[in-house]
C-alpha cells in the first residue's frame, strides 16, 4: 500500500499539529514515569523497563503515523488502555487520590483524543469495507466522476465520465474508489443518486492511496462549497448516505440470520429423515 499525500497547505498544517501532539504524548508519558518514581509508586528498575518498552512502542507508533498505516489505530488503542488504566489506578483504586498523576493521565487521554479526531477523516484514513465481497452489502454508493472544467456545462460528458464508488463520507470530505488514478489537487464533479434526484458535488483530490493490484485507487477528496446551496445539497446527500449505509448493513445482517436459520432447519430435517430411515430398516 502506498500513500501519496498532502499538497494542500491546510492539511499539512493539520498533520503538523498531529506530529506536535505525538511528541507531547511522548513527553507526558516520560513525565508520568518520573512523577511515579518521585512519589515512590514505581522503583527505578520499573521506570527503566517502562521506558524501554515505551521507546519501542512510540517508535512503532511514529512509523505507522508517518506512513498513515491502519496499524496506527490499534497502537493508539493500546495507549488509550494504558492511560485509562493509570487514571483508574490513581483516581479510584489507590488509597488516596494522587492528583498530580490524575492530571497527567487525563491530559494524555485528552491529547490522544484530539490527535485521533484530526486523523479520523476520509482524507487521512478512508473507510473501505474490503472484506464485504457482495456489493449489495458493502455500504457504499455507485457514482460517476468527471474532471472539473471551468467552461463545462451541467451536462454529462460521456467520454470523460469515470465509474466509481463513494465508500466514505464524513466531515465535509469523502473517499472515492476509482480504477483510474487522479492527481492530487485535481478538481472533480461527483454525480450520485440521492433521495429524490441526482446530485452533483464539486470536490478536490487531496490524497491518493494505492492498495494491492486490482483493488483500484482510493482518492481522499475535500468537498468545495461555493455557496449556501452547495452546503444544503451536501447535507441532504450526507443524510441520504447514512440511511443507505445503515440499510445495507441491516440487510446483510438479516440475510446472514436467514441463512443460519435455513441451515438449522435443513440440518434438523436431514436428521429426522435419517432417523426415519433407520426405523424403517429396523
Amino acid at each position: 500500500m502506498k500513500m501519496f499525500l498532502l499538497k494542500n497547505y491546510q492539511l499539512l498544517q493539520d498533520f503538523r499539529k498531529v506530529l506536535l501532539l505525538f511528541f507531547f504524548q511522548v513527553g507526558l508519558f516520560a513525565l508520568s514515569l518520573v512523577v511515579e518514581w518521585i512519589l515512590k509508586q514505581l522503583s527505578f528498575g520499573e521506570v527503566v523497563i517502562k521506558l524501554l518498552f515505551g521507546a519501542i512502542f512510540f517508535q512503532l507508533l511514529y512509523k505507522s503515523l508517518m506512513g498513515l498505516y491502519y496499524t496506527y489505530w490499534s497502537l493508539l488503542g493500546l495507549f488509550v488502555v494504558y492511560a485509562s488504566t493509570g487514571l483508574w489506578q490513581y483516581l479510584v483504586t489507590a488509597p488516596a487520590i494522587n492528583w498530580q498523576l490524575v492530571q497527567i493521565f487525563s491530559l494524555i487521554l485528552a491529547v490522544t483524543w484530539i490527535q485521533g479526531y484530526i486523523l479520523s477523516s476520509p482524507i487521512f484514513y478512508p473507510r473501505v469495507r474490503w472484506w464485504v465481497y457482495d456489493f449489495r452489502y458493502r455500504g457504499d454508493l455507485v457514482v460517476k466522476v468527471r474532471p472539473y472544467q471551468e467552461k463545462a456545462g451541467m451536462d454529462h460528458t460521456p467520454e470523460l465520465m469515470l465509474n466509481g464508488r463513494l465508500t466514505d463520507l464524513r466531515r465535509g470530505a469523502g473517499c472515492v474508489l476509482l480504477f483510474e488514478r487522479l492527481q492530487i489537487r485535481d478538481k472533480i464533479f461527483i454525480y450520485a443518486e440521492s433521495r429524490y434526484s441526482e446530485v452533483r458535488l464539486l470536490a478536490e483530490v487531496i490524497s491518493v492511496r494505492e492498495y494491492s493490484f486490482g483493488r483500484g485507487h482510493i482518492h481522499g477528496v475535500k468537498f468545495i462549497f461555493e455557496d449556501h446551496e452547495d452546503r444544503k445539497v451536501y447535507r441532504e446527500f450526507a443524510s441520504y448516505w447514512k440511511e443507505e449505509v445503515r440499510a445495507k448493513i441491516e440487510m446483510e445482517y438479516e440475510e446472514g440470520q436467514a441463512n443460519v436459520e435455513y441451515y438449522d432447519v435443513s440440518k434438523e430435517k436431514n436428521g429426522k429423515d435419517g432417523d426415519d430411515g433407520e426405523n424403517r430398516a429396523a
